[in-house]
């Protein structure tokens, strides 16, 4: 089991929103990813997803094992740990 940890992620960047609008200037990263200007998103508790409206359902679900992985990484990297993945 992963014991908890109490890092915060380093961000790539953030969306910045305007109070008196309610809008924001979407990053050309993320537009260039996608490749619209349409961007769907699914919002959880305390996540909100940004893909890209052409990709699969497998495609995504692949994407969101390596960013799983890649925080994961990133969790023991600045824990000094080695990272061990709990698979159940």
């Amino acid at each position: 089991m992963l014991k908890e940890i109490k890092i915060q992620i380093e961000p790539k960047g953030y969306l910045a929103v305007s109070e008196k609008h309610r809008t924001t200037y979407m990053k050309d990263e993320i537009i260039g990813e996608v490749k619209t200007f349409r961007i769907p998103y699914i919002i959880s508790a305390k996540t909100v997803l940004l893909f890209n409206p052409k990709a699969t359902a497998q495609e995504i679900l692949d994407s969101l094992d390596i960013l799983k992985k890649a925080l994961f990484l990133r969790f023991y990297i600045q824990e000094g740990e080695n990272p061990k993945e709990d698979t159940q």
